[in-house]
This record gives C-alpha cells, structure tokens and sequence, in this order.
C-alpha cells in the first residue's frame, strides 16, 4: 500500500490511517513483484501521484518494412509516464526508445509480465504480406484437382444454413471458384461464381416479411446482427470467426463482378466495420472484437460465456482478418487493407 505524498501511516489495533496527506492524497494497492529492487517502489509512487484518465490505442502499417507499428498509450492526470506492465508479445516486439525499464515480473498465465515505466509503448510487429490465392499447380496435378473442383459443386452445401453455417457455404463456393479458376476450369469457376453471387445477394438484401436471411441491426450494442443468428452470434458472440466467411467471398466475388461491388459493396464495408472495427457515423465501436493490449481478438460478444471471455479459434480470427485485406483489395479501398 503506497501513497503519493509525504504522509505518514498512523497505526490503531487493526486500522492503519495515512495522515498529513492533505486533500488531494492518493492511495495504491500493488501486489509486490518478483525479483524488485529499490527501483520498483519510487516507480509506484510517482504513478499512484498521477492517476490514469484515458488509454488510446492505435496502429498503421508500415508496408516498405513489412511492420504493424502499434502504439499504447497512456494518459495519466499529470501527464508523462507511469509504472506499466508488458506482456511477453509486447516485450518481443518493443521499441525500447521513450521508457526506462523497472526491475521486476509477474507471473500470468500468458507469461512473464515485465515492468517499465513509459507514457506511450510502441510496438513493430512483423506483418510480411499475406499469399492472396492458391499457387498456380503444376500442369499434371490440373486434372485431379478439376474432378475434386465438380465433386465439389454437386454437394449442395448448408445454403440454407443461418450466420455460421450458411456463411461457411459462401467460403466454400469462393475457395472452389478459386482454386477453378487456377486450374483454368472456366465452367467449374463459373459455376461457382453464379451459386455464390445468388446467395451473397439473399444475406445483403432485405425483402420484408418472410425474408429468411439478413442482417439487422441492434441500436442498443450498435452492431449488425445477422438472421438467422447461429451459436449466440445475436450476443455478439463470433461475430469475426462467422462475418469472416462472408467478407472473403464477397472479395472473391468482386475481383470479377465490379456491379457487385457498385450494388453491394456499401453493405460489406458494413460488416466488415462490424467486427474489424467501425468508421463514420453508422454507430460501429471501434473494437468490436479486438483487444489491443492483448494483441488478439476475443469471440464471446460481451462474455456471458461461462468461462470466460475466449479466442476458441484462431485460425478463423486469422480468416476474418485476411478477408478484409482481400475485400480491402478487391473493392479499392487502400486504407482497409
């Protein structure tokens, strides 16, 4: 227990009472790290005298370098820097410029938490590129692929599936109208293509009454809701892992329908606001899904889930993420990629 000033702790039997501290005293409670020196305490009263007021995240992509260069900061009532602790990702990313470290962990299930004390953390994380289709194969592999491309298309898939299930059909007909068009199987892609716009087109629009599929939205969370809701998604539970889906087949779509993209493509940019976090005025929260000081996202909505709030898949948060730069790419938007 630490106060900010020159006060002085008064004991009576059980009470501990801090006087001659004035009005404006404050009072931290810190669990003690592991391996602290005498450098970790007067790093905690200089912190305790200026409490936090607001934290800010932002990130910009550094395309020259292959780096997202994210930056934390914090605010603090008189500003400059603060005692902080730093996960093990952060610690690996760090630019160490503008903080001085502090001696002293934590232990957290994630890993060690390290200590410094810093106004703004700013981390470059490795973001090479992402392969934007599958390779071209080798000509001897072309007419294997083609008969797995046509037993494919005569599955019928869940269509009439809701917002995890159906949406998974929408990757599905766009992975088959890709990987089609890499084995030029114009027929195959085609076909794909004609299935997939069909039902893109069903979930976008709106036809009243008796409508089975289509997004809301929710004034009260301001998020779009997408029906019918599938494994609590109307809680905003998934929303990354089951939007995803659909982001990317609309990108694979648009690389070849420009009208969609003209007639639709408000509606995607929509969705992908939805979860990879909301511009203008349409009542989107920035951070839907994605903590940045943990550096990844979390699907249980606003964790009702018994455990917890939880990343069950990260290969889907991958997915999600890599179709807004496909969508970003395919409708010319540079500043969503």
């Amino acid at each position: 227990v630490v106060a900010s000033g020159s006060g002085r702790w008064e004991q009576s039997g059980a009470q501990l009472r801090l006087a001659d501290e004035g009005q404006d005293g404050f009072v931290a409670v810190a669990a003690v790290p592991d391996a602290e020196n005498t450098s970790w305490l007067p790093a905690l009263r200089r912190s305790v005298a200026s409490p936090v007021t607001t934290t800010t995240a932002s990130s910009r992509y550094d395309g020259r370098h292959g780096q997202v260069i994210q930056q934390l900061r914090v605010v603090r009532e008189r500003h400059g820097p603060g005692l902080l602790a730093l996960l093990p990702h952060q610690w690996r990313t760090l630019d160490p410029s503008g903080m001085m470290p502090v001696a002293g962990r934590y232990l957290d299930p994630r890993g060690s938490l390290r200590l410094v004390e810093a106004e703004t953390v700013t981390l470059r994380v490795p973001m090479p590129g992402l392969l934007p289709g599958p390779p071209v194969l080798p000509n001897g592999s072309r007419a294997a692929v083609a008969r797995d491309a046509a037993a494919d298309l005569a599955q019928r898939g869940d269509a009439g599936g809701g917002s995890y299930f159906g949406f998974k059909e929408l990757g599905r007909l766009a992975t088959v109208a890709e990987v089609a068009g890499q084995i030029g199987d114009a027929s195959a892609r085609q076909q794909a293509l004609k299935r997939l716009r069909r039902l893109l087109v069903d979930w976008l629009t709106y036809n009243g009454r008796g409508d089975a599929r289509y997004f809301g939205y929710d004034r009260t969370w301001g998020g779009l809701i997408a029906i019918p809701a599938e494994f609590g998604s109307q809680d905003y539970n998934d929303h990354h892992f089951q939007y995803g889906y659909l982001v990317r087949a609309a990108a694979t779509l648009a690389r070849t329908d420009h009208g969609f993209v003209r007639d639709y493509g408000p509606v995607v940019d929509l969705v992908v606001q939805d979860y990879a976090g909301g511009r203008g005025p349409e009542g989107l929260p920035t951070n839907r899904v994605f903590s940045p000081y943990l550096g990844h996202s979390l699907a249980s909505g606003f964790a009702s889930f018994a455990s917890g709030n939880n990343q069950e898949s990260s290969s889907e948060a991958v997915a999600a993420w890599e179709a807004v730069v496909r969508w970003g790419g395919a409708s010319g938007q540079p500043d969503l990629v």
